[in-house]
C-alpha cells in the first residue's frame, strides 16, 4: 500500500535548559506509532561564527505507547519544598526529568532499560539545578536514589524514596560513581542481583538536529497509510 507525506504544523522549538544555548527540543503533540519527516532548509541555522547549516532531512517514527515505561517515586522528607526528579542513565547523565507534585515524582515515556535517579531541591523554582555562588548562595541540595531501577515495556514502576534514609555520601549507587572504590577479589557489587533489562534509552530525535543557536524555517511532514 502506498504512503503519502503531508504537511503538519511545525513544532515549537525550545531550549532544553536556559543555561545551555546549544541544545533544543521540538515541542509537539506526536501521534504514537506515526512516522514523521523533519526538513530544515539550508541557511536556516547559523552558529556563533556566522556559519550556516546544510539542508537537513530527518525521518523518525514515534514509538507506540505500549513500548514505553514509566517511573514514579513516592518521596518523603521534602516537607513541602519544591523539587525535581531526574532519571539518569548508566553514565550519570540526565535522560528525563519531572517536577515533584506534592510527594509524587513521576517520569513517563521512558524506554525499557536500567536507570538511576536523583532529586534536587528547586529552591528558586526555576525547574533547573542552580549552582551556588561562593560568597552568597549555596548550591541546591541533591539526593540520589540508592538503587538502580529496571524498566520493562508497557510497565510502570513505583518506588518509595526517603531522601534522608541514608547519609548523603552513601546515597549515590556505585555503578554511576566516577571514582569507584577498589573491591577485594570475589567481592560482589552491591545491587547487582537484579535482572538486567535491555539497555535502550529514550533518544529525542531532535536533540542533535537543533544543535545551533538560531533557528529558521522548518517543515514537518507526517506519513500515514491510506
Amino acid at each position: 500500500m502506498d504512503s503519502t507525506w503531508y504537511a503538519v504544523d511545525a513544532p515549537v522549538i525550545k531550549r532544553i535548559s536556559p543555561l545551555n544555548s546549544l541544545k533544543f527540543k521540538a515541542d509537539y503533540k506526536w501521534s504514537p506509532g506515526e512516522k514523521y519527516r523533519l526538513t530544515i532548509d539550508s541557511a536556516a541555522i547559523y552558529d556563533i561564527y556566522g556559519l550556516a547549516n546544510d539542508s537537513i532531512v530527518h525521518e523518525f517514527t514515534v514509538k507506540k505507547l505500549d513500548e514505553y515505561s514509566s517511573l514514579s517515586f513516592n518521596i518523603t522528607g521534602l516537607d513541602g519544598r519544591p523539587a525535581v526528579v531526574e532519571v539518569l542513565d548508566g553514565s550519570d547523565k540526565v535522560v528525563a526529568s519531572a517536577p515533584v507534585n506534592g510527594t509524587i515524582g513521576k517520569v513517563e515515556y521512558l524506554s525499557p532499560g536500567t536507570y538511576y535517579a536523583r532529586l534536587f531541591i528547586d529552591s528558586d523554582s526555576n525547574g533547573v539545578y542552580t549552582t551556588g555562588l561562593l560568597d552568597s548562595i549555596q548550591p541546591e541540595e541533591v539526593y540520589y536514589y540508592p538503587k538502580k531501577v529496571n524498566l520493562k515495556k508497557n510497565w510502570g514502576v513505583e518506588q518509595s524514596w526517603n531522601i534522608y534514609e541514608l547519609p548523603i555520601d552513601m546515597q549515590k549507587p556505585l555503578e554511576i560513581k566516577k571514582n569507584k572504590p577498589k573491591r577485594k577479589r570475589g567481592e560482589e557489587v552491591p545491587g547487582n542481583d537484579e535482572d538486567e533489562e535491555e539497555d535502550e534509552f529514550f533518544d529525542d530525535p531532535f536533540m542533535n538536529a537543533a544543535n545551533r543557536n538560531q533557528l529558521g524555517n522548518t517543515n514537518f511532514d507526517d506519513r500515514r497509510r491510506r
